[in-house]
């Protein structure tokens, strides 16, 4: 399977586990921002042979600084080879872009399901998804109607009974004003976001073609010995209860269904700089942001006081010493 990376452990554990080799295709630093790799994606499949892959995984919502896939390119190197096109869309069925991206993709290309979970999309608890396949040609079976064949139908038809109470709940004009409501919290938090950063001497990353998550630098808790105090924010956060964010340091290597990352969590190798994430999901409010930003605020001061402590007592010893 050709996969772009895309740093979430479940997506090479899901890709072993069916007892295939995983291709790994490193995307491309554009600005701030990661992107496909496109002329690597065709690549990969030249090298093995179209007959030898099953699918192109692609990913159209991730957490900044990656961005969405370059899905209606991949979806033509697709159609051209004759090779299959799986998108995982984990959380982009509350964003209106990324579901444009994907029907220009299954118009103009080739994609064979779309993946989705239903927790993160439509505010339910964790347990389902939703494959969605285009419509096909005349005569042809979809590959929805194949799964449904396979399914052993083992197990609990609870997530289906959320969905459908929460859909019936929300009803059209429900849906659409949540959706309305995240584009706008997505804008806010970007707004809030910004001026932390500012009070701290950090910057929000530029990632256009991400529409849900966003990355702040965290250059000035980064030390040239140790990105300890980053991972620390990360932690602190989490004690507070603020859920959902990321702390990725530089040159963090890990191992993931026999695969070594470099660079991990930043979906890159070497990519420049150490940041967090926070992302604008379906029924954030602005009191959410408001009160993360305040959380986040402390963290920041706590930190720096440690690391002002830890500079006077190291001066400290150094004096004794001499």
């Amino acid at each position: 399977m050709v996969w772009p990376r895309c740093d979430q452990k479940t997506c090479v554990k899901a890709i072993v586990a069916a007892g295939l080799e995983v291709l790994v295709v490193e995307n491309v630093l554009e600005g701030d921002q990661l992107r496909t790799g496109v002329d690597a994606v065709q690549r990969k499949i030249s090298d093995v042979g179209p007959e030898a892959v099953v699918c192109v995984l692609s990913t159209s919502s991730c957490f900044a600084p990656r961005a969405a896939d370059k899905l209606l390119e991949v979806a033509q190197v697709c159609a051209t080879v004759g090779v299959g096109h799986v998108i995982n869309n984990a959380y982009g069925v509350q964003a209106q872009p990324l579901c444009q991206a994907i029907c220009a993709a299954c118009r103009h290309g080739r994609v064979d399901a779309v993946v989705q979970s239903t927790d993160k999309n439509l505010q339910v608890p964790v347990g389902g998804s939703i494959v969605a396949a285009p419509k096909p040609k005349d005569g042809e079976a979809t590959l929805v109607a194949a799964i449904n064949e396979a399914y052993p139908g083992r197990a609990c038809m609870a997530p289906l009974l959320d969905v459908l109470m929460t859909l019936l709940y929300l009803g059209r004009s429900g849906w659409l004003a949540a959706l309305e409501a995240r584009s706008e919290g997505f804008n806010y938090l970007r707004v809030k976001l910004s001026e932390v950063a500012a009070q701290h001497g950090e910057r929000l990353l530029e990632t256009p073609d991400n529409p849900i998550s966003m990355g702040m630098t965290l250059c000035s808790l980064s030390r040239h010995d140790t990105d300890d105090d980053i991972a620390f924010l990360g932690s602190m956060l989490f004690a507070r209860c603020v859920s959902g964010t990321r702390t990725v340091p530089r040159g963090k290597t890990q191992q993931v269904g026999g695969l070594i990352f470099k660079g991990y969590g930043a979906h890159y190798d070497s990519y420049p700089v150490p940041y967090l994430t926070a992302a604008a999901s379906l029924g954030m409010t602005h009191n959410d942001v408001d009160v993360f930003c305040t959380r986040l605020n402390k963290c920041f001061d706590d930190i720096r006081r440690k690391q002002a402590s830890r500079t006077v007592t190291a001066s400290g010893a150094t004096e004794q010493t001499g």
